[in-house]
């Protein structure tokens, strides 16, 4: 019984410091996205940004700047 609680700690710790470690990671891609969100943002006029999770359809698929970001962002990675 001691060892199978000494292992759920330890599982609750790993799952704790993945979880901090995702959110790490999660705000140093965003900070690192940003720019590139933003001129892709200015150059289709976009007012308003919307997570795409957010929305139950996207019927034009044009409106979705993702694909964008990703290859430019992509594209500058393969060029440093």
């Amino acid at each position: 019984a001691q060892r199978r609680a000494d292992l759920a700690r330890r599982g609750e710790q790993v799952n704790r410091d993945l979880a901090k470690l995702d959110e790490t990671v999660t705000a140093n891609v965003m900070r690192a996205a940003t720019p590139t969100i933003q001129a892709v943002e200015r150059e289709g006029g976009c007012g308003l940004l919307i997570a795409r999770s957010a929305l139950l359809d996207l019927p034009d698929l044009s409106l979705d700047i993702t694909p964008k970001v990703i290859d430019r962002m992509n594209a500058a990675s393969a060029a440093q």
